[in-house]
């Protein structure tokens, strides 16, 4: 027998804390294409959680099956622990805010926000007013509820979706690439407002995004995603500063890669062999790779120190390159580099640069233990 879902929430209570969801093990086929394999992930109650990855990558899918629009081919979902992968979704529980707001045409601000109240029954006139008020006052439309979408920006259309998906209180929000169709400064202005709005409901969110900074800025848990499987989920920090894979590094932004070969390994220090040419340490830390693989060396961009001489410290590695470009940012200096073939990035203060050029020979250098090696991974089919 199929457990029941979450029950409306009472008139006149508070926020409640958001569902636990567990995805066990789902898949989603269309005809040949399996756009999710097999995505298991445990999200916390009341917690933001950001699918995260290029197109294709399966977080629009997965959101949706969360949603019901789509039936998983195999595994399940729990809501608090009840299955739902077969139940519909307006039993679910569930606010949906859209990139492309999905508001009624025809109705005022007030309207669309009241609407799924009034949608689900057990609310009086006034209890309904009263929420609706509260929700557009959140969003700060509290002045605009007479006002008709299309008399809105992007922004505030973009609010009063929020303000409809949140007024009855769901135990679970799902956000699908909200911010897309805005301007930056917008998106980032949003993205405050939309870590209040968590805050001050409780509901879990979901949040599908390809925006690296937005899913750092906002999420509990950072789910990267890639051709249908979860390559990596962890909290913001660790998934910039300890990625698991090649392309976590790559995907989140501004990774040197330099390709290498482990020549040996201790407990606690690497030696490899850069394909490029030369011989560096690295940290041993994680899963340690054996003597002969084949690894990528991650060095961030801002961790990189520009020297005209080798250095004395031992603990820093050094590669001989030439300055391709030089772009200037204000308080930092992007500098292409070209080693040996090996495209690099570095970005440093711009204090104490501007004697940087094109052509100008310089060391790329790096603390040892600032680097991390990166181990390629193996699915299994």
């Amino acid at each position: 027998m199929m457990a029941q879902p979450h029950e409306a929430m009472p008139a006149g209570t508070g926020p409640r804390a958001g569902a636990t969801l567990r995805l066990d093990a789902i898949s989603k086929r269309f005809g040949s294409v399996t756009a999710v394999n097999r995505v298991s992930l445990e999200i916390p109650a009341g917690s933001f959680v950001s699918l995260l990855g290029p197109s294709g990558s399966g977080k629009t899918t997965t959101l949706n099956m969360i949603a019901g629009f789509l039936r998983p081919d195999e595994g399940e979902l729990y809501f608090d622990g009840r299955p739902v992968a077969n139940v519909a979704p307006n039993k679910r529980d569930i606010g949906m805010v859209f990139q492309s707001y999905a508001l009624f045409p025809h109705m005022t601000v007030y309207d669309n926000v009241a609407f799924p109240l009034r949608a689900r029954g057990g609310l009086d006139g006034a209890a309904i007013d009263r929420r609706v008020r509260e929700q557009l006052e959140m969003v700060r439309l509290a002045d605009f509820g007479e006002r008709f979408p299309k008399q809105l920006s992007g922004g505030q259309r973009q609010r009063v979706a929020m303000a409809r998906a949140v007024v009855a209180r769901p135990s679970v929000l799902l956000l699908d690439e909200p911010l897309g169709a805005l301007d930056k400064n917008l998106r980032d202005q949003l993205q405050g407002e939309i870590k209040k709005i968590h805050r001050s409901v409780g509901s879990t969110f979901v949040y599908v995004t390809h925006d690296q900074s937005e899913a750092l800025n906002l999420s509990d848990l950072v789910v990267v995603m890639r051709e249908g499987r979860i390559e990596q989920a962890s909290d913001p920090r660790t998934i910039y500063q300890a990625p698991e894979t090649p392309f976590v590094a790559e995907f989140m932004g501004g990774a040197n890669l330099l390709p290498a070969t482990v020549a040996s390994c201790s407990a606690a220090v690497l030696v490899l062999d850069l394909h490029m040419g030369g011989r560096v340490l690295a940290p041993a830390s994680g899963s340690k790779p054996a003597e002969g693989e084949e690894v990528s060396l991650l060095v961030r961009p801002e961790d990189v120190l520009i020297a005209e001489k080798p250095p004395a410290d031992p603990e820093v590695m050094s590669l001989s390159c030439s300055v391709l470009d030089v772009a200037y940012f204000g308080d930092t200096i992007r500098l292409s580099l070209d080693a040996s073939g090996t495209i690099l990035t570095a970005r440093v203060p711009a204090r104490g640069s501007a004697g940087l050029s094109a052509g100008q020979q310089v060391l790329f250098c790096w603390r040892q233990g600032s680097a991390r090696v990166l181990r390629r991974r193996r699915y299994k089919p």
